[in-house]
């Protein structure tokens, strides 16, 4: 029962926050205030809040030197890729998409910022990757979802862009419970 309303007490917390939305030009923003960060309230110190992002992008990156730095206590930085799929001309093709995620810390709060850097897209009859920037992919080429002025032109395509995004750094901000091994 301790370990459930812990669990709660952590993602709750989360859940009621906003969402990250991506916008055209790859800067990640908080859905409802609109701003380039987001300001997260956890229970704990500095050294605490620290320590289990630490240990939660060490599990989940196999090799989680590659892709974090780190300013002991103060900021966390996560450069990874997240992987979602996509039907484009009749074919189901991979984007994986480079986020860079910033998490600084002070007691009782994080302030966690990030962007999309690049994507590799490709499908499995080229098997060549793609390497593309986020305003070329977002509003010029043709995976796009925003319109020249920054207006939402595919509805879905945002949201499976913005899903990927969430489900990156949400994988970094949740707190998971060891299990007793």
């Amino acid at each position: 029962m301790k370990k459930l309303l812990f669990i709660l007490g952590i993602v709750l917390p989360l859940v009621a926050n906003a969402q990250w939305v991506v916008t055209p030009n790859g800067i990640l923003a908080d859905s409802i205030t609109g701003k380039d960060y987001m300001i997260i309230q956890r229970e704990g110190t500095v050294t605490d809040l620290y320590s289990d992002i630490l240990k939660n992008v060490h599990r989940a990156f196999v090799r989680p030197d590659d892709v974090v730095s780190t300013v002991e206590n103060e900021m966390i930085s996560v450069r990874g890729y997240g992987e979602t799929y996509l039907k484009y001309g009749g074919i189901k093709q991979c984007l994986r998409p480079l986020i860079s995620v910033k998490i600084e810390f002070k007691d009782n709060r994080m302030r966690v910022s990030g962007n999309w850097v690049s994507a590799l897209s490709g499908n499995a009859l080229s098997g060549i990757p793609i390497k593309t920037d986020p305003y070329t992919l977002f509003v010029k080429g043709g995976w796009k979802c925003f319109d020249k002025n920054g207006g939402i032109k595919n509805v879905k395509r945002y949201g499976i862009y913005n899903s990927v995004v969430n489900e990156f750094i949400n994988s970094i901000l949740t707190v998971t419970e060891d299990d007793d091994w």
